[in-house]
């Protein structure tokens, strides 16, 4: 049997970055409250930070002596959320494995149903859809698969050929800037930046 030590109550903290303002709750361990508002700032982070701050002062705690009584933190934001519902969102390029190339077309997700029923929620073009993030031209293929087990069976390869490497400049829009390339589910994976060719 596995067991899980659970942590000694302490203070519970949240926040939730708007637009406009960061909100933030604290809850001491005795089950008493407060809520703080700080402005959002635009690196998000140093608006939390502040709202922080005010929250360690209400309580008559410095912030490092608050912190290190937190033992349950909550973050929410609207942020990403409104820019996808605006998009207002940075130029974006997704490397996947090939044959995945249109999954975001395909986006075979429960959304979009409000209003449908029985039948019609099977039926894909009854669906609300909206653009992908990433547009067709800025998704590229590679050779590379893992099993079911986690096994790299077809590695993938360090180089793109020079083709592909042209393709996200070609489409448009700040092809200056290099895309961020990420593998956090394979250990092996790496991370990197490539720059497209100018």
């Amino acid at each position: 049997m596995i067991t899980t030590p659970v942590p000694e109550a302490g203070w519970t903290l949240g926040t939730d970055v708007g637009g406009t303002f960061t909100d933030l709750w604290l809850r001491s361990p005795a089950g008493e409250s407060w809520v703080c508002k700080s402005p959002t700032t635009p690196d998000i982070v140093t608006g939390v930070v502040n709202a922080v701050h005010l929250a360690a002062a209400s309580v008559g705690l410095s912030t490092r002596e608050l912190c290190g009584q937190v033992t349950r933190f909550g973050h929410g934001t609207t942020v990403g959320l409104n820019a996808l519902l605006t998009g207002r969102t940075g130029r974006t390029g997704l490397i996947t494995t090939r044959g995945f190339g249109d999954v975001l077309e395909i986006g075979r997700l429960r959304r979009g149903t409000a209003g449908l029923q029985g039948l019609e929620l099977g039926d894909y073009a009854l669906r609300g859809r909206t653009a992908p993030l990433v547009p067709r031209a800025l998704v590229v293929e590679v050779d590379e698969r893992v099993d079911a087990w986690g096994k790299v069976r077809t590695p993938p390869r360090r180089r793109l050929g020079p083709n592909r490497r042209r393709e996200p400049a070609r489409s448009g829009g700040g092809g200056g800037r290099g895309l961020p390339v990420v593998g956090n589910r394979e250990p092996g994976a790496r991370t990197g930046r490539r720059q497209p060719r100018r």
